[in-house]
């Protein structure tokens, strides 16, 4: 007689946790699209972001000979200082954790409960990198205010490429709760029954 052997396997997807991964995703996007923008501040004759900025006439306004706004605006590579520098590699840590982030969770996904824990490491990865994300966000505005740049023009204000890094901070910092706190009572099962006998396996 021929031996039969069934084997369930029952896999579960967590919503909340689905819902993380996407937002981690998305703010992987966000991430990169405001670290390499020119738009974190803006006026009429100036705008910057962390690696260019763009003005016409000269980077810093002589009183005796002011910019009258129709000079072709021109984009150089930022000047050098350590405040950029430091707004820089905090944003660009935080995308390194949001992947890392992602990682976890996809491979939590990928192997199911017994390494169901590895949320948590997500949840981390990601607070920390919503930490990293913040930082940027005040030193750029705060410190961005003392450039001789600033005198002599008018009109400055965060411009859509800080509005998007601040976006991706909430993101980041919302996915990284949900992947350590979420309760996910409502889970989806997905369940693949296999036949074992001693001439092969059936689905």
């Amino acid at each position: 007689m021929m031996e039969m052997e069934t084997t369930v396997t029952t896999r579960v997807y967590r919503p909340f946790k689905i819902t993380a991964l996407v937002l981690c995703i998305l703010a992987v996007f966000g991430s990169i699209a405001s670290i390499v923008n020119n738009a974190w501040v803006r006026s009429a004759t100036f705008y910057q972001g962390l690696w260019r900025e763009c003005y016409n006439g000269s980077r810093v306004i002589d009183m005796d000979a002011p910019v009258t706004g129709n000079e072709p605006i021109a984009c150089h590579a930022a000047e050098p200082s350590a405040w950029l520098a430091s707004a820089r590699a905090f944003a660009c840590v935080a995308l390194v954790l949001l992947v890392g982030a992602i990682i976890a969770a996809a491979f939590s996904f990928a192997y199911g409960q017994r390494y169901s824990k590895l949320f948590i490491v997500a949840g981390i990865f990601a607070i920390l990198a919503a930490i990293c994300q913040l930082l940027p966000l005040i030193i750029f505005p705060t410190k961005f205010l003392g450039e001789p740049v600033v005198f002599g023009r008018t009109g400055f204000e965060l411009h859509w490429g800080w509005g998007l890094a601040l976006g991706v901070f909430f993101m980041e910092l919302v996915s990284g709760l949900v992947f350590i706190v979420a309760p996910d009572r409502a889970e989806i099962h997905y369940s693949e029954k296999q036949v074992y006998s001693n001439g092969g396996a059936m689905e």
